[in-house]
């Protein structure tokens, strides 16, 4: 069945309570809330025709009705559109790139923020490292045989490694062998890498260094799925149709195996555009009364990752689309002055 306007209006007016309310509407409550100018008589029978053709259901006998996925699908593609992003949002979302230099820190940072400001879980993949390429190595003494090396790998991976040497070097030797290190390794793809290319490492005597530097790529080459970054995963909690822990615990606990988490949402994003997707939608039992609302961004042409939120099919869809389209646009407009100056800061 198409729907005519007023069931468009009826239809968008239930689904605009429940959001809100989290309580089944009755007839009576869209005649006061909502300007429709028709009878809540008029109101009653058009709510039962929207449930007769799936886009309302009725949780109890005597209850009001509720959005059904097949609802909350018509109101996402048709009803609503994104809302514009607030004064506030977008100052904490500027604030957010003023305060970071280092990637992987902005990225946790963006995903706690978005978590905060939407009250659902959010979720940021970091890129695939396999196609990362070596950039630049530092090597810091911290005292008498020890040393520090930090690794950047383009498009702005930072890790680093402290390890004991066999033999003292100075500040000027580790300086040497980073600028050897430098020249011979810059371009070149951690999946490309092999220790040979390191053999004639000078300062021979020090097999540790080298050990160090090889398993300080491998280890980043070894990173080859996508880091999860998550926050929020207890908001599921204050939710009414979650208090109760032993409904939200099932999500709860697949809210911690993070494969699971990076598999639906590479599954689910598409390159350039939001998407929703809307309780078994998701192919998941456990997460049918769930919503996600992913985007993606680009690091560059090679580096893609996926922004989400996860929360209630109940979920505030206006301004979740907003914030998820807006932070992603910012990470990726934002994110190559993230590729420079990575060691300090």
């Amino acid at each position: 069945m198409g729907l005519d306007e007023r069931k468009k209006r009826i239809l968008r007016a239930v689904t605009d309570d429940y959001i809100s309310t989290a309580e089944p509407v009755g007839s009576r409550t869209i005649a006061r809330k909502y300007n429709l100018g028709v009878s809540p008589a008029t109101i009653r029978n058009e709510m039962a025709d929207l449930e007769d053709s799936g886009y309302l259901k009725q949780p109890h006998t005597s209850a009001g009705r509720i959005p059904s996925e097949k609802g909350y699908r018509f109101y996402v593609d048709v009803l609503i559109e994104p809302e514009p992003v607030g004064l506030v949002e977008r100052a904490a979302v500027n604030n957010l790139f003023r305060r970071n230099r280092k990637l992987e820190k902005l990225l946790a940072q963006a995903a706690r923020l978005l978590s905060e400001l939407t009250q659902y879980t959010a979720v940021i993949l970091v890129p695939k490292r396999r196609n990362a390429t070596f950039r630049q190595i530092q090597f810091v003494s911290l005292g008498p045989g020890y040393v520090m090396a930090i690794l950047v790998t383009e498009p702005g991976f930072v890790d680093h490694e402290v390890f004991r040497l066999e033999e003292n070097l100075t500040q000027e030797d580790l300086n040497k062998i980073a600028a050897w290190l430098n020249e011979r390794l810059n371009g070149v793809k951690l999946a490309d890498f092999h220790s040979t290319l390191v053999d004639d490492l000078p300062l021979k005597g020090n097999k540790s260094l080298k050990a160090a530097i090889c398993e300080l790529i491998f280890t980043n080459l070894a990173s080859s799925g996508e880091q999860v970054l998550m926050e929020g995963t207890m908001g599921f909690l204050k939710q009414p149709e979650f208090c109760d822990l032993e409904r939200a615990r099932p999500i709860l606990e697949l809210l911690q195996r993070r494969e699971v988490v990076s598999t639906i949402l590479q599954k689910i994003s598409r390159p350039g555009k939001v998407k929703v997707v809307i309780g078994p939608e998701i192919h998941l039992p456990v997460m049918s009364q769930c919503s996600i609302v992913t985007s993606t961004y680009y690091i560059d042409s090679s580096f893609m990752g996926t922004i989400g939120v996860i929360g209630p099919t109940r979920m505030e869809y206006e301004r979740v689309i907003s914030l998820v389209e807006f932070l992603a646009a910012n990470l990726e407009k934002n994110m190559r002055s993230y590729t420079t100056n990575q060691i300090q800061g």
